[in-house]
């Protein structure tokens, strides 16, 4: 039997928009939504082949169900306007890709889902793209609802729910539908719906035999009958609304030409290169432009040269592009081949020292940490079309494929062939001039040229570098941590009652929520949550919780760190992170193999692990650590009065809030007024709402809500910085840093909100320590002194004991002066024998 597809356009449009991270077409419009549903359609037609296809959206209005209910679907918030604007243009993509679409003023897209499958299941075998469980009531032998991928039929609905497709209204009768604001019959849920349609059928029947249902169902059936009645009558969907579409209307022939013009109009790029025109074109332009050499000395003549570094799953090596030429050298075969691998690194070497040539690459930094490798001096001028494409925006992975797509209009695929990567490479040429360019015009040239591209360098040498580990006492914490997760293990078990897998969610439900009778109020798509936070909900109800909990601490302990990082460390001894300079939307630092920014710090167990990051004989480690740095930045933005003033007095900031918010002394105050007072302190630099602060602090949401007001009244400054940022923010379309730092903002979500207040201070704290970075850089040989590693708001050296004390002033005198804000910046300076055992240096 042949098969029609139906997608609900709506639904998954939703789920596009909340699933996938803000995208914006070429003259800045959100389009990351429609995007996602653009590629959903077009993988629906590539992976599964349906024979016909249409698409289904409900029509802008009320329907003829608000006439019904007036109440109908008056409970959903208003839809985000970066939502709206995609919403409205979801038919024209669609239109677009040539596939059919219908949508009938006062119907919704479910009615004229019900509608086609009637006119068309005895034809076809019908499948409903769908996550909606409304369309349950149409499921038959010929009609599935399809959610990738699950096949939802009539034994599914009822393994589900409990009734057969037949009575899934009457259950929906029972039930309700919060999201529709469809009442239901009030006190009833799935469970108690299920058994009364098994025991009588219908609500009819249930109504006709109201005298055997037990009294406490009983007189929740009668208050609720009238709404019972109402409600099936809204959850029904119609079969009889008019379906202006044929057979010969629903085709599913998708051309080339019209998912390229589509991608072109809204900047899909990869979908071009996917289902568009063959992405083998742009190729075979490039490899027309660049003929492939396999002698590297040509680029040595060269004054401008296009080089990436390939380390991908089919090709390892490094390709070049100039002059009309293209090379590869294959990494691979210079491990099989020495003589080759000798030619390679000095033709490179002599590139690299070459101050006359100009390179264009989209990594300089593992430019500068092979150059250290192989103890080569650079003094060639080197451009970062990453890094570039980086400070325009600040979506991570700035990669030549992506780059090439959004600036360049031009698809190049993964590289499988030496030559395709080599002539590929020479986009390096056209993408360098389009991103200088566009970095002129949004006056972003110094955040690249004064930071991100002399901050390569740095990180190289701290990568190069690498931070001395002692594996031995990682070795030993390990074993006292496999006894105390022995011990704790054994307690869980006890408290059970029963052998039984702990790191088994299934199985940890089933302990705690069916043989214990606690309560989640937490929920998760497999089940009631067994997160952390509902486990630190229900310690009070069991011990059971707390030691899960301590359990937990322990085995991330032991795998993350005391078992994960000697395996981890280099034949010199030493843990060499990969510092991520565009890995983040604020513009942090991110670190990978190992992460080392999340070293722990005052927990259990955390001082153990930094006691093994430790230094070599007769040098110490030395700490710089801006205090309150966010705050500090917020002073400055916010321009609030009582907020410069405590940090001009240098007054400890939570203390100072705690006396002004609970009205007492400051010598008075409590250390719960001053915990409280330093949530409340950092949570509105993240845009924390009243909700999660009395989450955070375990309190009311009114009591939050009161601690938040008097906040207010004692900050107005930060008041106004909260709201004109946003607003600010969302009338420009990008929020940005002291440093001129931008981070585009698609929509107006409350995410976007979040970001427009927290990012300019985030990520000017961040731009602060890179300033400070590479400020203290060129002191560091004249002092012995090495840049090991950068964790958040802290840098940590290794330097020779003798000459610690200078260098520290020094270097706290760059970190304190690295920009001037109306407030002062303070560094804390410390130096130990390892990171957790460190004294303080006045």
């Amino acid at each position: 039997m042949k098969k029609l597809f139906i997608i609900d356009g709506n639904n998954y449009m939703h789920r596009a928009f909340h699933a996938l991270p803000p995208l914006l077409s070429p003259d800045g419009k959100p389009v990351g939504a429609l995007y996602g549903f653009a590629r959903m359609l077009l993988r629906i037609i590539k992976k599964h082949k349906p024979d016909r296809m249409a698409v289904v959206f409900d029509s802008p209005g009320k329907n003829f169900r608000h006439s019904e209910y007036p109440a109908y679907k008056a409970t959903r918030p208003e839809a985000d306007e970066s939502l709206v604007f995609q919403l409205q243009n979801m038919r024209g993509v669609t239109e677009g890709l040539g596939i059919a679409s219908i949508a009938a003023p006062g119907y919704e897209a479910d009615d004229l889902t019900a509608s086609m499958t009637k006119k068309f299941k005895d034809d076809y075998d019908v499948y409903i793209v769908s996550a909606d469980k409304d369309l349950c009531q149409l499921v038959d032998e010929r009609v599935r609802i399809f959610n990738e991928p699950k096949v939802i039929g009539p034994a599914e609905v009822m393994e589900k729910y409990g009734v057969s497709p037949g009575l899934f209204c009457d259950w929906q009768a029972l039930v309700g539908d919060k999201s529709d604001n469809v009442p239901g019959a009030s006190g009833i849920g799935p469970k108690g719906a299920t058994a009364l349609i098994a025991e009588y059928g219908g609500i009819e029947s249930v109504y006709e035999h109201i005298d055997s249902v037990k009294e406490s169902l009983r007189l929740k059936l009668i208050a609720s009958k009238e709404d019972v009645f109402l409600s099936r009558k809204l959850v029904t969907l119609l079969k009889d609304v008019p379906v202006p579409l044929d057979d010969e209307d629903m085709t599913s022939d998708i051309k080339p030409e019209d998912v390229a013009a589509l991608a072109e109009k809204w900047g899909f790029g990869s979908l071009k290169n996917e289902y568009g025109v063959p992405s083998e074109n742009v190729l075979k332009e490039e490899i027309a432009r660049f003929v492939f050499t396999g002698d590297l000395s040509f680029f040595k003549s060269c004054r401008e040269i296009a080089l990436h570094f390939v380390d991908g799953k089919k090709l390892n090596g490094i390709a070049l592009a100039g002059g009309g030429k293209s090379g590869f050298a294959d990494t691979m075969q210079t491990e099989l081949d020495f003589g080759a691998g000798e030619h390679y690194k000095k033709v490179l070497a002599e590139i690299f020292s070459d101050p006359g040539i100009k390179i264009i690459s989209d990594d300089s930094k593992s430019i500068y940490a092979y150059c250290l490798g192989e103890n080569i001096t650079v003094k060639s001028e080197i451009e970062d079309i990453s890094l570039m494409g980086y400070v325009i925006d600040s979506q991570p992975r700035q990669d030549i494929l992506r780059l090439s797509s959004k600036y360049l209009g031009r698809e190049i695929p993964e590289f499988v062939k030496k030559e395709e990567c080599a002539s590929a490479a020479g986009l390096m040429f056209d993408l360098e001039r389009a991103l200088k360019k566009k970095t002129e015009e949004m006056g972003l040239t110094p955040i690249y040229r004064d930071m991100e591209k002399p901050l390569a360098v740095v990180l190289a040498h701290m990568e190069f570098c690498g931070v001395k580990l002692d594996s031995a006492k990682l070795d030993n914490f390990s074993l006292f941590l496999e006894k105390e997760i022995e011990d704790v293990s054994g307690r869980i078990l006890g408290l059970a009652g029963e052998d039984f897998n702990i790191n088994s969610n299934v199985e940890l439900r089933r302990i705690l929520f069916e043989k214990m009778k606690l309560v989640s109020k937490k929920k998760t798509k497999t089940g009631a949550s067994v997160d952390a936070e509902v486990l630190r909900d229900l310690s009070g109800e069991s011990p059971i919780c707390l030691e899960l909990l301590k359990y937990r601490t322990l085995a991330k302990m032991k795998s993350t760190y005391a078992d994960a990082l000697p395996a981890l460390v280099a034949g010199d001894g030493r843990l060499h992170t990969t510092f991520n300079a565009t890995g983040t939307l604020t513009g942090r630092l991110s670190s990978s193999k190992p992460n080392l920014q999340n070293i722990p710090k005052g927990v259990a167990g955390a001082d153990e692990i930094r006691k093994a990051f430790v230094c070599d004989e007769g040098k110490v480690l030395l700490s710089g650590d801006y205090s309150q740095i966010d705050l500090r930045v917020l002073a400055h933005f916010s321009g609030d009065a009582r907020l410069i003033e405590a940090f001009g007095k240098d007054e400890d900031i939570h203390n100072f809030t705690a006396s002004l918010v609970f009205a007492t002394a400051i010598d008075a105050v409590t250390k719960e007024q001053r915990r409280i007072a330093k949530t409340v302190n950092f949570g509105i630099v993240y845009g924390m709402s009243s909700f999660g602060l009395a989450a955070d602090l375990e309190i009311s949401r009114g009591e939050a809500d009161g601690i938040i007001k008097e906040y207010w009244k004692i900050f107005p400054g930060v008041k106004d910085y909260v709201k004109n940022s946003a607003d600010g923010a969302f009338e420009k379309g990008y929020t940005e840093t002291l440093f001129g730092r931008r981070r585009i903002l698609a929509g107006r979500t409350p995410f976007d909100r979040r970001a427009a207040i927290n990012t300019p201070i985030q990520g000017t704290s961040s731009d602060i320590i890179k300033k400070a970075m590479i400020d203290i850089f060129p002191c560091l040989s004249e002092h012995g002194a090495a840049m090991i590693l950068q964790v958040h708001d802290e840098l940590l050296f290794e330097i020779d004991e003798s000459k610690a004390g200078k260098f520290a002033k020094i270097s706290r005198g760059f970190m304190e002066n690295a920009v001037e804000l109306s407030v002062p910046l303070k560094v804390n300076m410390k130096k130990g024998l390892n990171f957790a055992e460190m004294e303080n240096i006045e």
